[in-house]
């Protein structure tokens, strides 16, 4: 057996590690990579949705009225309560802490609340990936205006999904 095909028998028993090869000038060097030393897998956000209600039960994330549209007849108003429900998916080399952080920004992109910073922690003990749902309640918050609003969600700083919220002029009856 040559030493790349031991390399390689050893990386299907290690899943931790694997081996990249380069051509050089018709020849193909292969190295072994680490796979925590590389960014190589990147976190997935499946959900991030604005609704009426979510909870999490039995490791299952419940959204009750998913929507993206607010209509008010006088403004500025309140909305009374909503939540933004996320759920995020984290593969083998993602594993540690983590900090998540949800904004929702007017359409000047000024700050309507405060962000919210929450730290966890992703423990993969197979070769399967690992998701994290996170719920944030919000019992009221203040809309000054129409426009496009938007919820911005970040993971370790870096965004990873906006969705907007439409607030619009509702029609009088």
């Amino acid at each position: 057996m040559t030493p790349i095909n031991e390399r390689i028998n050893a990386t299907q028993r290690n899943q931790s590690c694997f081996f990249a090869s380069i051509p050089v000038i018709g020849v193909a060097l292969a190295f072994p990579l680490s796979l925590k030393t590389l960014k190589f897998f990147i976190m997935q956000a499946e959900i991030f949705t604005l609704c009426d209600a979510a909870t999490m039960a039995g490791g299952k994330l419940n959204i009750l009225g998913s929507f993206d549209t607010i209509g008010a007849h006088t403004f500025p108003c309140n909305h009374p309560l909503c939540a933004v429900a996320c759920k995020l998916r984290f593969d083998v080399g993602e594993e540690g802490r983590h900090w998540i952080e949800m904004h929702f920004c007017d359409p000047d992109m000024r700050p309507v609340l405060k962000p919210i910073r929450q730290d966890f922690e992703i423990r993969i003990p197979g070769n399967q990936s690992q998701s994290h749902i996170h719920i944030w309640q919000h019992l009221g918050f203040h809309l000054e205006r129409p426009g496009d609003y938007y919820f911005e969600l970040k993971v370790d700083g870096e965004t990873k999904s906006r969705i907007p919220l439409y607030v619009v002029q509702a029609q009088s009856r």
